[in-house]
């Protein structure tokens, strides 16, 4: 039966063509008779005029003219139409939904590839004899598809990120985590979905909840090598890709870092506690133990060690033992002055170690101040 679709639907235009001209012959029509005319010559007509329409639009789109190729494949479209050509009005579908897809209107590209699926599904049975125009209009109308959820998506993505820069961590995180699976099962891009795990790892890296802070660094570690994986299969093969997996590589490197500081920071801040209270006893305990940390897991050149070391010699220089702050205070110094970024800290020390070199020494032993300092 769906092979007389077509059939059945041209002679149900010529039927009414043949009842319009009897209309206007009987009405004696002042324009040219149409009686001297057959229905199958203006069949044709129409037919030959669409298919010139085709032409011309096809032409304009290979100068990339897409939007006069789209009115001139919407005209051809129009005169298939009248004149009941199905398989030419499926095929001129699917070109005005190439048209609209290329100028970004996925959404009206569906529909124009879901019409020629539908007029191609009703004149050809499932099967080996379903034509490659039929293959094509369903890929294309997936795509489309693809393209509506992946548009989605980066709108989501562009929100969410203007509102982590804003600080709104929560928000952003609530946004991205409605994204993914859109991302994943909608677009079916791993890309796109990668960017989204980069950004709500960083939705977990920037929240401060202090007693949440080395939970939150572990998860977004675990959802950057999510996104690295997905990544990876594409890389040296697409740019896009190459370039993200190098920020994800980056990102990685540096939550490692941030999640392997934890312990310290958080013994740098007991050490400040205790000096809010003048217990400069255990402040030094607490920041000579930061030290040791830091030493162990980090390096002894990292900048924490700075931290760590100007309040060990703080504590030190309370409780008199004006030597070892000296000490402590001159490699906390040697430490900071590499690391960019940390001129308050390095300020904090240099007053320190004035106050250092000064304290306990006789009057003529002010030289060993630096010259800056005098």
């Amino acid at each position: 039966m769906r092979s007389s679709f077509a059939a059945t639907r041209k002679e149900a235009f010529e039927f009414q063509l043949y009842k319009n001209m009897k209309s206007q012959n009987s009405a004696g029509a002042s324009h040219e008779d149409p009686g001297e005319r057959t229905v199958t010559s203006l069949l044709r007509q129409l037919i030959s005029e669409a298919k010139q329409w085709q032409n011309d639009a096809k032409r304009h789109m290979l100068a990339g003219d897409y939007n006069t190729a789209l009115v001139f494949f919407q005209n051809a479209l129009a005169k298939a139409q009248a004149a009941g050509e199905s398989e030419l009005e499926a095929e001129l579908h699917n070109s005005v939904g190439c048209m609209l897809s290329k100028l970004g209107d996925k959404l009206s590209a569906k529909a124009h590839y879901a019409s020629a699926v539908a007029i191609l599904e009703r004149i050809y049975e499932p099967g080996p004899k379903e034509p490659d125009l039929l293959f094509f209009s369903r890929h294309n109308m997936q795509e489309a598809q693809r393209g509506i959820h992946a548009d989605a998506v980066n709108k989501m993505l562009k929100e969410a990120t203007h509102l982590l820069l804003e600080g709104a961590v929560h928000a952003a995180r609530n946004i991205l985590q409605e994204a993914l699976p859109f991302a994943e099962h909608g677009a079916k891009d791993p890309l796109l979905e990668a960017e989204l795990l980069n950004q709500l790892a960083w939705t977990y890296g920037k929240e401060r909840t202090k007693d949440k802070r080395e939970e939150n660094l572990i998860t977004a570690v675990s959802l950057l090598k999510r996104a690295a994986a997905l990544v990876e299969p594409h890389e040296r093969h697409n740019e896009t890709a190459d370039k993200l997996a190098r920020i994800l590589d980056r990102n990685l490197e540096h939550f490692k870092e941030v999640l392997a500081e934890c312990p310290v920071w958080a013994l740098i801040a007991e050490a400040d506690a205790f000096l809010s209270k003048n217990v400069h006893e255990h402040a030094e305990a607490s920041a000579t133990k930061a030290a040791e940390v830091c030493r162990k897991r980090l390096g002894a050149d990292h900048h924490a060690l700075a931290y760590a070391l100007n309040r060990v010699g703080f504590s030190q220089l309370n409780m008199g033992d004006f030597e070892s702050a000296r000490k402590n205070l001159r490699a906390a110094k040697a430490i900071i002055s590499k690391w960019p970024g940390h001129e308050s800290e390095a300020r904090t020390i240099g007053f320190t170690l004035l106050w250092a070199e000064t304290e306990g020494r006789p009057h003529d032993e002010w030289g060993v101040v630096p010259p800056e300092w005098q």
